[in-house]
């Protein structure tokens, strides 16, 4: 597992600035399976997040878009055995949220 990321911050006005940041995490195959069963291995994947502020230069206002798993990549997050499956080749599991796109609008009094 490893990440890698960048940040970037400019000032476009005397009282606002803007800033960019992005980060792609890679996730080498791993076991979902509490018992080892050879269906709960987890393959390589990436996953890409980003964000793009707006924010006023006295800290009061931040407006932000902020994208996660962008390249909307599904991937176990555990899986275990189907109690009565033949052989135990079957399992059940669930999957880490898909792409998610917010908008994100912070005030501070």
């Amino acid at each position: 597992m490893g990440s890698i990321g960048f940040e970037y911050f400019t000032s476009v006005s005397d009282n606002w600035s803007l800033s960019f940041a992005s980060e792609a995490i890679y996730s080498d195959d791993y076991q979902t399976n509490t018992n080892n069963n050879p269906i709960g291995v987890q393959d390589t994947f990436w996953r890409i997040n980003a964000r793009a502020s707006l924010s006023s230069n006295d800290g009061k206002w931040d407006l932000a878009f902020i994208g996660r798993n962008l390249d909307d990549e599904l991937y176990q997050g555990g899986t275990a055995d189907k109690p009565g499956a033949p052989g135990g080749l079957d399992a059940f599991g669930g999957v880490v949220r898909d792409r998610q796109m917010i908008f994100q609008v912070k005030y501070a009094m």
